[in-house]
C-alpha cells in the first residue's frame, strides 16, 4: 500500500508476477484500484525495476457516474481504467504508507521522495514537465 483511502481508492506497489504466477525476481508493479459500491475492485498496473528512480503519477477524474483513472510512469502512460457506475464511499482517512492499520496490507517500505496532491486533473504534458521538477518553497508559497 502506498497511498489512498482503504476500500475506495488505493495505489500500491507489489511484486510483479510473471505468467504462471511466478514472482519476477527483479521487477515490481505500481498499480491502483478503485472500488465500486458493490465492493468489487477495478484496477490497472505497470511494471518497473525498483533499482531505478521512477516517477509515478495517478490521476482520477469523475464524469457523471463514471470514474476514470490513469497511471503514468516517468511522465508517460496509457494504462488506466474506467469504472462505470457508483464507486464506494466510506469514512476511512486518506493515508500514505499504511492502510488504516489493516493486517491484510503490508506497510510501504522504501523511499517516497515527494508527494503532490492537486485539485485538478493534470494533462500528460503537465505531468511530463513535473517528472524532474523538485518541489520548491518560496517564502511559504510551495510550487
Amino acid at each position: 500500500f502506498v497511498m489512498g483511502q482503504k476500500g475506495l481508492f488505493e495505489a500500491y506497489i507489489s511484486k510483479w508476477t510473471m505468467s504462471g504466477g511466478v514472482p519476477d525476481p527483479v521487477n515490481q508493479t505500481i498499480g491502483a484500484y478503485i472500488y465500486k459500491s458493490n465492493g468489487l475492485a477495478q484496477g490497472s498496473g505497470w511494471r518497473f525495476n525498483p533499482e531505478n528512480w521512477t516517477h509515478f503519477t495517478v490521476t482520477v477524474s469523475f464524469y457523471g457516474n463514471d470514474t476514470n483513472f490513469r497511471i503514468f510512469r516517468n511522465g508517460y502512460g496509457t494504462f488506466g481504467s474506467t469504472v462505470n457506475g457508483t464507486i464506494n464511499s466510506n469514512a476511512n482517512p486518506f493515508r500514505i504508507g499504511s492502510a488504516n492499520g489493516s493486517t491484510s496490507y503490508n506497510k510501504f517500505t522504501g523511499s517516497i521522495d515527494e508527494v503532490k496532491i492537486c485539485d485538478t486533473i493534470l494533462t500528460a504534458d503537465q505531468i511530463r514537465c513535473m517528472v524532474y521538477q523538485e518541489i520548491e518553497n518560496n517564502s511559504g508559497n510551495v510550487r
